[in-house]
């Protein structure tokens, strides 16, 4: 068997598989495609935890509250005008 023969059949499949096997298959293989994915679904998982987790409104002033250190209350602290930073 010759070296051209042995690389051509690396590349051909023996049954059909679909598009998105094949694509899934090749994404598995590299490491640094699958620490972006579990990032990129980290970061989504965030967002849509973000208003659970959340206790006050980002645009809320309480001007009796500014500049307080973190707390239990205050999770960040308050800015300026009072408004929750982790909001």
């Amino acid at each position: 068997m010759s070296v051209a023969t042995t690389q051509r059949s690396k590349t051909q499949y023996t049954r059909s598989e679909s598009l998105v096997a094949i694509t899934w298959r090749r994404f598995t293989h590299h490491p640094m495609a699958l620490a972006g994915a579990i990032i990129l679904c980290a970061i989504i998982i965030i967002i849509a935890a973000a208003p659970i987790t959340a206790r006050y409104s980002p645009t809320d002033q309480q001007l009796r509250e500014r500049f307080q250190a973190p707390s239990l209350t205050h999770w960040m602290g308050t800015d300026e005008l009072g408004r929750d930073m982790w909001a």
